[in-house]
């Protein structure tokens, strides 16, 4: 099943405007930026790094690996893998100038700045060679993009053959919910989350040509936000694989500089930016 009958299917017409994405990104630079580690890593801090501990056990993540985090925001779950796999290459790709900025001070204090690059790019259109990275993770991520399935397709191609991928969304319900936030003064409309039930998310991996696809539903997380429904929700995570052909040698990795797709224009995010 295609997104497209999912979508007509289940009646899904509220997308986000062009206009507000904009406001979005704006809004996490001049203000999301200043407050989200307060409210993420220390508010909210055994509820995150929790979330994160279970993405990166679960995917069996292990030295020798390239990781990407697509919209790695300030550079939490970079951290943590940095330091369950001393040897890996990890990037972060994010939309916000701000919110890398603040992961580029969190990854020097932690000692991880020469394993790491951070990179201001779009999910959907990736500025990456193809096969670039043994595994991949995204999360809360999700929920922002305009076409998820473009982006999970960018996902498989940026990932290196039998490459994983690690998903963590706020969980719906049987459909797709639309969760309007509290109205914040750089935003253009109350459209935030977009929330995909469980089996669309599983369908969308399918689509996009993943392998053992799997699910599971853990913890518990408040919305902040005005919307029908409980004040509380769980994690949902997602779990799949790209196919193998062959098994792919080891290899130490490389600089950030090989992996970018020829002719992209990419703009790092380092402290000389």
């Amino acid at each position: 099943m295609r997104l497209s009958q999912i979508v007509e299917l289940g009646k899904w017409s509220e997308r986000p405007e062009a206009a507000d994405i904009t406001a979005v990104m704006r809004g996490y630079d001049a203000l999301m930026s200043k407050v989200y580690d307060f409210l993420t890593c220390w508010f909210m801090a055994p509820l995150i790094r929790g979330s994160h501990q279970t993405l990166l056990e679960n995917m069996g993540q292990g030295g020798g690996t390239t990781l990407l985090d697509i919209g790695c925001g300030t550079g939490t779950l970079m951290v943590m893998a940095g330091r369950r796999a001393p040897s890996d290459l990890i990037v972060g790709l994010d939309v916000s100038t701000g919110m890398l900025e603040r992961a580029l001070r969190k990854l020097e204090k932690s000692g991880l700045k020469n394993r790491t690059e951070l990179v201001l790019g779009d999910a959907e259109a990736q500025p990456f060679r193809g096969s670039s990275f043994g595994a991949c993770t995204c999360t809360g991520t999700l929920r922002f993009i305009p076409d998820p399935a473009l982006a999970l397709r960018e996902a498989m191609r940026v990932l290196q053959e039998g490459g994983s991928l690690g998903l963590r969304e706020m969980a719906s319900g049987r459909g797709p919910m639309v969760i309007r936030h509290i109205p914040l003064p750089f935003k253009s409309s109350f459209v935030v989350w977009r929330l995909l039930p469980d089996h669309w998310v599983e369908t969308l991996l399918r689509s996009a040509g993943f392998d053992g696809v799997t699910s599971f539903r853990s913890g518990m997380v408040p919305q902040f936000v005005i919307a029908m429904g409980p004040p509380v929700r769980r994690y949902a995570f997602f779990f799949a694989s790209k196919p193998s052909m062959r098994v792919n040698p080891p290899h130490e990795h490389q600089a950030i500089a090989l992996h970018i797709s020829q002719g992209a224009t990419v703009r790092r995010i380092s402290r000389e930016a």
